[in-house]
């Protein structure tokens, strides 16, 4: 691939993957707007959707996602570019919840680089994102801090990518209604023959407790590495490790720069339009057992041009402990059935 075209991609990362089947309704010389989204419906069923007043193990997953991205050719070498895309889930009164996932924009050189500020992928995620490919469980160790998660908003960030390096660094500047701030980098390096390996860095300043502004340190190293075949084999690892702060979203005591190791794996085969696949998700906090995760994942999906079909069971491996108040679904099997359409 040729470094002109690299360079475009790095800003655009997240705007190519979630606009795979977008539609381009308007091209000239130097402008291009696209168009596309998703229709989802999921169920889960798990122990985990149960209350004291409601004894249903179902829940309704099902989303809609619409974006638009736009660029404009200001010269040979330099671009300005736009992306946006939000998300409409139904909650269990059946009305439209609505999250912003991306919105973004910024300047794209191929010679220098792009640099944009928004709504957006941190730098780190190009790493995670090579374990955190299953339609359903995979990547959960991300989530815990605010400069690894996948997207986080008010963040800077500049890449830049030749034939085989990738250089992306990102600045949280108050990325939650929580006030988390951090940054991160990684160096990503494509071995030519299916080999990707990387290196990343996150630290960030996190709230740690539900009330009050209790704030502490979260320090994370990332090694990842990912192997894809022509024959449909893809296997892919990555591991972090550090300090880790978070809050306790079911009203417990946070981490507090607690000494932490997690592991994401994940290992897929691709045949004909068809995809079986299965992760493994690891994360253990020295300080409290009410941040582990431990499951595995499995999961059969089948691929029809714009349509998709899936199941994913997840098998939670953490000790059934009555002290312990495990965040989220973390104890929990869970089951997944979905369908989407991607225009």
């Amino acid at each position: 691939m040729k470094k002109t075209t690299i360079a475009i991609l790095v800003s655009g990362a997240c705007m190519a993957s979630a606009s795979a089947m977008a539609t381009t309704v308007y091209k000239d010389d130097t402008t291009s707007l696209d168009v596309g989204g998703r229709v989802e419906v999921r169920a889960n069923f798990s122990d985990a959707n149960k209350t004291a007043g409601d004894d249903n193990s179902f829940e309704n997953n099902s989303r809609v996602r619409l974006n638009i991205g736009g660029e404009h050719a200001v010269n040979d070498d330099l671009s300005v570019l736009g992306f946006t895309e939000f998300e409409i889930t139904e909650n269990e009164e059946y009305s439209g919840d609505n999250e912003v996932r991306y919105m973004y924009a910024g300047l794209s050189s191929k010679k220098m680089g792009d640099l944009t500020f928004g709504h957006q992928d941190n730098a780190v995620t190009y790493l995670t994102n090579w374990t955190d490919k299953a339609e359903t469980f995979s990547g959960s160790i991300n989530e815990y801090n605010a400069s690894t998660s996948d997207r986080a908003a008010n963040v800077i960030r500049y890449g830049y990518a030749t034939n085989n390096l990738n250089f992306q660094a990102s600045y949280n500047i108050d990325s939650t209604s929580t006030k988390n701030e951090g940054w991160n980098a990684m160096l990503g390096y494509d071995t030519g023959f299916g080999l990707n390996v990387g290196v990343g860095y996150s630290g960030s300043e996190q709230k740690i407790n539900n009330v009050g502004n209790q704030r502490a340190d979260s320090n994370v190293a990332i090694v990842a590495a990912q192997y894809q075949h022509d024959m449909g084999i893809d296997v892919a690892m990555t591991y972090q490790g550090g300090k880790l702060s978070a809050v306790n979203s079911n009203g417990g005591t946070g981490l507090n720069e607690s000494d932490f190791d997690a592991v994401d794996a994940y290992l897929g085969y691709n045949f004909g339009n068809n995809n079986v696949n299965a992760t493994y998700n690891y994360l253990s906090a020295d300080d409290s057992k009410d941040f582990d995760i431990n499951n595995i994942g499995v999961e059969y999906a089948h691929y029809m041009g714009n349509f998709t079909a899936f199941v994913s069971y997840k098998f939670a491996l953490l000790d059934d402990d009555k002290n312990v108040s495990y965040v989220g679904d973390n104890a929990d099997n869970e089951a997944m059935i979905g369908a989407r359409y991607a225009f």
